[in-house]
């Protein structure tokens, strides 16, 4: 049996096919890489998204303390002055008022991280020199 012959035609388009073939090949491994990038980058923006969230709650718990601690203050404020008259009562208050300050203060304490400690020597402040004054 006798194979074919082909025209130079027919070898021009075997050869563009197979090039086509290739080129979408190579279009399709480019296109996996950038599938697998977009997943990524999904997976990196949801705990992005769940990070967020959790400063967002922080931040809506600070702002709370915040504004017990005002309310605290200008509650006993305001009953400080309405019983300035009634020295027991002030008294009481003025207890009232320590116990919160001071519950205050440690939970500030607690959750303020110490500050790093410096490896620079300190600098002596330079006091201050008066004109000479002029000679005669």
């Amino acid at each position: 049996m006798q194979m074919p012959h082909l025209t130079h035609f027919q070898a021009f388009l075997c050869l563009v096919l197979i090039f086509i073939f290739v080129w979408m090949v190579t279009i399709d491994l480019k296109l996996s890489k950038v599938v697998k990038h977009q997943k990524l980058i999904e997976r990196l923006l949801n705990i992005m998204a769940l990070d967020f969230s959790k400063l967002q709650t922080a931040v809506a718990n600070e702002v709370t303390v915040e504004q017990s601690a005002i309310t605290l203050i200008t509650t006993i404020a305001g009953e400080i002055a309405a019983n300035a008259n009634d020295q027991q009562t002030v008294s009481d208050l003025a207890d009232k008022l320590n116990q919160a300050a001071a519950g205050l203060s440690a939970a500030i304490t607690a959750n303020t991280p110490a500050a790093p400690a410096s490896t620079s020597t300190p600098v002596a402040p330079v006091p201050p020199t008066s004109p000479a004054a002029p000679t005669a």
